[in-house]
């Protein structure tokens, strides 16, 4: 991922309107599983339109890490 795609990134997540989770007890390290019984949504457009290679994928925001999740595995495979 370029830096501008970080930069934009970073600003989409401290700024938009996206989901974030209340509850955050798990490894948010890239291959950990997040729980079934935390909440994940499908990546919004504007997600999407600067990392096309994540459309398909679920999303969810603790703190101000954006957790790119593989919505088969329920493994994390960006922050």
């Amino acid at each position: 991922m370029t830096s501008d795609q970080k930069t934009r990134l970073h600003e989409i997540v401290t700024t938009g309107n996206l989901h974030r989770a209340n509850d955050a007890n798990f490894a948010h390290s890239i291959g950990a599983r997040v729980p079934g019984s935390v909440r994940i949504y499908g990546v919004p457009q504007s997600i999407v339109d600067i990392v096309p290679q994540y459309r398909g994928f679920d999303y969810i925001i603790v703190g101000n890490d954006l957790l790119i999740v593989d919505p088969s595995t329920l493994q994390i495979v960006y922050i």
